[in-house]
């Protein structure tokens, strides 16, 4: 976004911004370890393996909207595509066209 609707400067910002997000999601996953305050035990990346802090029904159901949210994920991906090439089919026709009506 900031790519897209930023002045000259922006590219870099987003850059910046992106390896800042990068390097502090290990920061936000371990701090549940490190600072034992309003944070419960973690519960699906406990030390029993994955979901072993969980109800395996609650684990199930997890896992579920995950698979849910990557097969629409994917589905809006082949559409955007799909929607692209045919952006790109039209303008070439336009192109093609316009390159005829200059000939005559």
């Amino acid at each position: 976004m900031i790519r897209k609707y930023g002045d000259a400067r922006s590219p870099r910002f987003a850059a910046v911004l992106g390896i800042v997000a990068f390097l502090d999601v290990p920061i936000i996953h371990m701090s549940v370890r490190w600072w034992r305050t309003l944070h419960p035990e973690p519960v699906f990346l406990a030390r029993g393996g994955i979901g072993a802090g969980m109800e395996p029904s609650m684990v199930r159901g997890l896992l579920l909207s995950i698979a849910a949210f990557l097969l629409l994920a994917a589905t809006l991906w082949a559409r955007r595509v799909s929607v692209e090439s045919a952006a790109e089919e039209i303008e070439e026709m336009r192109r093609e066209i316009q390159e005829r009506q200059e000939v005559r």
